[in-house]
């Protein structure tokens, strides 16, 4: 071959590698979304929450970075407590696996503190399933009627300390039509470990623990091409022990004089933006 065919070959070739290479380079990107939901249960809780998310999408196996802002409301103490807080982590993309891990701090009325630890680690089962596998800690505090428990006059206020966690699995079916199917099982622990004065000088070590089992069923309906209205119905077993406790499905601070164990429902409704 003349030399110079040898060279307009060669530098062809290079040429098309060289646009390949361009249009597989991966560029980091964000997305968001705004979400609200509005939730319900038959023994008395009710709450609403609104969040705006960002993630940046890190490579092409699906590593990111997730930052959040949330508020929103709860029953606490028998009445409507607002709340705010924040959350921020990543997740590693594996292929098919992603593990995650975020850490949130919240605060709201009655003081009420907050501080969550999420591990999350996301399956792709086959092209239609995904299944989530959920384990988080929490340490919250607020001021609720117990002082009595302190040596302070009956009704007084005090701080209540819970140290809660909770786990489970999420399956999910995107039917391949505008409908996405969740089921999900939460086990979840819930020990009020102390109650102490405002000033952290006298407490009394409380230790009960609830423990709460809940079976739930979200459907999602896609709307246009950023959208997703989702109806969940839950029914949950909840088990309550002998002593004083703060009850997060009740929304109180109960004390009773043997263990119980019953049912509740509930249900939750939700809209998602994606951007």
């Amino acid at each position: 071959m003349p030399r110079n065919k040898f060279w307009l070959v060669a530098m062809l070739i290079l040429s098309l590698a060289s646009v390949g290479s361009a249009q597989e380079t991966f560029h980091p990107f964000w997305t968001g979304q705004a979400f609200y939901s509005y939730t319900g249960l038959s023994v008395g809780q009710r709450g609403s929450l609104l969040t705006l998310t960002g993630w940046e999408h890190l490579n092409p196996q699906g590593s990111f970075f997730q930052a959040e802002v949330l508020g929103g409301s709860q029953l606490m103490e028998r009445s409507t407590a607002a709340f705010g807080g924040i959350q921020m982590g990543g997740g590693v993309g594996l292929g098919d696996l992603t593990p995650s891990l975020m850490v949130e701090v919240g605060h709201g009325d009655l003081d009420f503190n907050d501080i969550q630890v999420l591990i999350n680690i996301e399956k792709q089962l086959f092209a239609d399933w995904t299944l989530n596998i959920f384990l988080t800690g929490e340490v919250t505090s607020h001021d609720g009627p117990l002082g009595a428990l302190i040596g302070q006059p009956a009704g007084s206020t005090a701080e209540i300390d819970d140290l809660d966690a909770w786990g489970g699995a999420a399956l999910k079916w995107n039917t391949g039509s505008p409908l996405l199917w969740t089921l999900t099982y939460q086990f979840e622990s819930d020990e009020t470990v102390k109650v102490q004065d405002l000033a952290h000088v006298n407490f009394n070590e409380v230790d009960c623990a609830e423990y709460i089992n809940t079976l739930s069923l979200e459907a999602g309906l896609a709307v246009g091409a950023h959208c997703l209205v989702s109806l969940a119905g839950q029914f949950g077993l909840d088990s309550t022990p002998a002593g004083t406790f703060y009850s997060k499905p009740l929304g109180q601070t109960l004390t009773q004089s043997k263990a119980q164990t019953s049912t509740f429902s509930g249900a939750s409704v939700s809209l998602a933006y994606d951007f």
